[in-house]
């Protein structure tokens, strides 16, 4: 934010809320910020003048009389995201509209993800969002926070990123204290499955649930819990290791050391495991014509032979689905979330995957549970995941800010968006 400029708490407070809530206006933000109509007025006009807010069109009430929405000038406030995987990273930059304004894609180098500590990796972490950065302040907009979003296990409170698992140098990284001593910029760590709800919660497809889980099946396989409107993390930030519920049905060894973990069979790596295992049997499939399929063998690839009819992919398919099954029984079970949303890189195979999954809820879940409970498998995208980390960044940010002058907020988005 403009360093220029000064801002009182209600300024402070108006602006975020501005910021979080959906389509805000004056009586959204009183009710928000609990000051009244006329004050919010005084704010609102002083900020316009500043050029800090601006009005971005009109909603209409149900008597049909119009209300100004407000926004933050685009160029008032940036943030960064960035979504972390097992081959490299996704960095995003947002404006103070919330848009996507920049998006960057980069992979690791193999030293980096086989090194045994986390020295070269946090480098390779830093060097792009110090480039994005340097863009923006370049341009007048010097971002404000950096959201990350990791795979593994996270320590929210700390920041601190507590392992990698399919990342082996990662543990228990202070993540916060290596890129804020070479970027002088607040940091925000979050598991990748909770930064998923997140992003669902303020941007997506969940913007009017308020109890809703994210089962995510990607590099690993976590479960992002909203409860009443709020991200759940458990004592130690660690809650939703949906992934490393035991199985009795699996004998493949976890990253994490134990014997029969979920993820072994429904994560990206565990599908193409479970499927190269199948092939070496000498099951006929049409996957064998795939060139050198056992080391180049994808999801694709698979998704492709299930959709002209191969066997052994649908059968498979419907065998890890039941897997999946199992882990949506269990959240529903513990949470009675509204909404089930299944997304990761494996959702992909939601046609082959479906029947599967809902053969195990029916099963397993008492129907008068079940039949108040919507499954929806949603698309994955690295950059939504990082559009989410910037998010969860602004949040903390005005969270800190308030903090600081005295006034908390009681959730991460705002009442009503």
């Amino acid at each position: 934010m403009c360093a220029t400029k000064q801002f009182d708490k209600s300024d402070l407070q108006i602006i975020r809320s501005i910021q979080l809530l959906d389509q805000p206006t004056r009586q959204s933000i009183s009710d928000e910020v609990g000051l009244s109509l006329q004050k919010v007025s005084k704010v609102l006009k002083r900020l316009e003048s500043i050029t800090t807010i601006r009005k971005a069109g009109k909603s209409f009430s149900a008597s049909g009389r119009p209300s100004f929405i407000y926004e933050l000038a685009p160029k008032e406030m940036h943030t960064l995201g960035a979504s972390i995987n097992n081959r490299g990273m996704t960095i995003v930059a947002i404006d103070a509209t919330k848009e996507v304004v920049n998006v960057k894609e980069l992979q690791f180098s193999e030293k980096a993800l086989r090194a045994d500590d986390s020295a070269l990796l946090i480098d390779e972490i830093i060097a792009p969002l110090k480039a994005m950065k340097a863009e923006l302040t370049i341009a007048g907009s010097a971002p404000s926070a950096i959201g990350i979003s990791v795979p593994g296990m996270v320590d929210t409170a700390r920041r601190v990123w507590l392992s990698g698992l399919q990342l082996p140098g990662i543990n228990h990284v202070d993540i916060n204290k290596e890129i804020c001593k070479r970027m002088d910029i607040p940091v925000y760590v979050e598991d990748n499955s909770r930064i998923i709800s997140y992003f669902e919660k303020v941007r997506g497809r969940a913007k009017h649930i308020d109890n809703f889980v994210v089962l995510y099946l990607g590099i690993g396989v976590g479960a992002g819990i909203i409860i009443n409107n709020e991200i759940y993390r458990g004592s130690n930030g660690t809650a939703g290791e949906i992934g490393h519920i035991i199985h009795h049905n699996n004998n493949y060894r976890c990253s994490c050391g134990n014997v029969g973990c979920l993820e072994t069979v429904t994560s990206e790596s565990g599908v193409i495991r479970v499927f190269k295992d199948r092939l070496a049997e000498g099951v006929h499939s049409l996957l064998k014509q795939v060139n050198n399929y056992e080391e180049n063998l994808t999801l694709e690839a698979i998704l492709e032979a299930a959709k002209v009819g191969d066997k052994l992919s649908r059968t498979t398919l419907f065998e890890i689905g039941q897997f999946i099954g199992d882990a949506a029984t269990i959240l529903i079970n513990l949470f009675n979330p509204q909404k089930l949303f299944i997304t990761g890189t494996v959702a992909i195979f939601e046609h082959f995957l479906k029947d599967a999954i809902m053969l195990s809820l029916n099963r397993k879940i008492f129907p008068s549970i079940l039949e108040r409970t919507e499954i929806e498998f949603t698309p994955y995208s690295a950059i939504n995941e990082a559009h989410g980390s910037s998010l969860f960044a602004l949040s903390q940010y005005w969270d800190e800010s308030l903090s600081s002058n005295g006034k908390s907020s009681n959730n991460g988005w705002g009442s009503n968006s």
